[in-house]
């Protein structure tokens, strides 16, 4: 599976931008699970609580697997482009990242904060649905 190719297909017919980036993350990461992939949150919550308790800007949501990162774009061999990318279009005054092991975010609690916390339009169900398929057609 060239899961570049997979992104850039989806791509094309969704969007995976926007509030998108969190579900689509999401449903990568279940996907990818034997790979033990990390979903990365880029907020300005000051504090892990604030993503389940407050109510935090969530600029960006991405997959980790070992030293790369994936999202919308495809694979980033480091956060550089994502940073200031983030940097360049928000202006925060805060930016920080928390970075959730497969243990911590393959549970309702966090799907659930990402729904709340981002302005999604497509879910999670739907992309995973969408990204079997072009896995499966790639075979």
């Amino acid at each position: 599976m060239e899961l570049l190719k997979i992104i850039k297909k989806l791509s094309k017919r969704y969007r995976l931008s926007g509030g998108n980036c969190g579900t689509f993350s999401c449903a990568l990461a279940l996907l990818l699970i034997k790979n033990n992939p990390e979903i990365m949150v880029i907020t300005d919550a000051e504090e892990e609580d604030d993503l389940w308790y407050g109510e935090p800007n969530v600029f960006h949501v991405v997959v980790k697997i070992k030293d790369k990162y994936y999202d919308q774009d495809g694979i980033h061999k480091n956060l550089d482009s994502i940073v200031d990318w983030i940097e360049e279009e928000y202006d925060p005054y805060v930016l920080d990242s928390y970075t959730f092991p497969k243990e911590e975010w393959n549970q309702s609690k966090f799907f659930t904060m990402i729904r709340s916390q981002t302005n999604y339009d497509i879910d999670i169900p739907f992309f995973l649905s969408k990204l079997k398929t072009l896995v499966k057609n790639e075979k």
